[in-house]
């Protein structure tokens, strides 16, 4: 009888795991915020979990399943998912198109420069506090309309009080806006730069976005850049500040480098979205210390 009763317990357990609605994302930011909303009432699934650049994800045939069977696809937008010009994605919601009127106007963006924001900044558009709050938004309406019986409303408060906390942190660091920051990435220039008000600015040392190779050209382009913007601080993606960079940065400029975590992926030893943004924080204004 006690075999039987287990087996009884173990089979609704499996049943109801099996009877969850599938929930896709195409990145981590989206994960944490989908999977804060619905709690355990889906399955969220991220497609791109194993990857290092979920941008580049390309569909197998089981990605093409998940495809086939989630019940909503929540895309990032703005140009992020490379694969999805690809493929038919028949319950995918944008969520940077469903946003991106209304951060126009919010921001102040020109309209002939959306286009070049979501380039220069690589779809990492969950940087910028402003555009992650509408998207949020835009996708708690979303699950609502598709999927109500989830009852994320209720939840909803608990992803308001998480993002809230983060944004004060930021907002309520006013000697961060006293202090010139370098950056080679424009992402953080026009993302937290814009947002906060902080004196970010990223050097035009080479056509295309990214990190130069160090070169004579380079170096006296960056002398220039420098000599008007004496910044006391650099801020870069974790591991894309090659060694010498740092090195040259604070013996010829005594600049501190700050690598950030941009949670575009998974973070390891159970961290999530928001202790990321936290020791983010952290690290900017032990630099600032420095």
């Amino acid at each position: 009888m006690k075999y039987i009763l287990l087996g009884m317990v173990y089979l609704t357990v499996l049943f109801a795991e099996q009877e969850k609605p599938v929930i896709a994302v195409s990145n981590y930011p989206l994960q944490w915020v989908v999977e804060t909303l619905v709690g355990d009432h889906a399955k969220v699934i991220n497609l791109s979990k194993d990857l290092e650049n979920p941008r580049v994800w390309v569909p197998d045939d089981e990605g093409l399943e998940i495809l086939k069977k989630a019940k909503l696809i929540v895309l990032q937008g703005g140009g992020y998912e490379i694969w999805a010009e690809d493929v038919e994605i028949p319950r995918g919601f944008d969520s940077t198109k469903a946003v991106t009127a209304l951060f126009q106007a919010k921001r102040k963006v020109p309209h002939d420069n959306l286009e070049r924001f979501y380039y220069l900044i690589e779809g990492r558009a969950w940087l910028d506090p402003l555009h992650f709050q509408l998207q949020v938004d835009a996708i708690r309406d979303e699950l609502g309309q598709r999927l109500p019986e989830l009852g994320t409303q209720v939840q909803w408060e608990i992803l308001k009080k998480k993002m809230s906390g983060i944004e004060k942190r930021f907002e309520s660091t006013e000697r961060l806006k006293k202090v010139r920051i370098l950056t080679f990435e424009p992402v953080w220039e026009y993302t937290w730069g814009s947002a906060y008000g902080w004196m970010v600015k990223s050097p035009s040392l080479q056509e295309e976005p990214g990190i130069p190779q160090l070169s004579d050209q380079v170096l006296e382009k960056l002398d220039t850049t420098i000599l008007s913007f004496p910044a006391r601080m650099s801020i870069s993606s974790q591991g894309t500040l090659p060694k010498a960079w740092r090195k040259r940065l604070q013996l010829r400029y005594n600049i501190w480098s700050v690598e950030l975590n941009t949670a575009e992926t998974q973070p390891p030893n159970g961290k999530d979205f928001e202790t990321v943004m936290i020791e983010n924080h952290k690290k900017l204004t032990a630099g600032f210390a420095k």
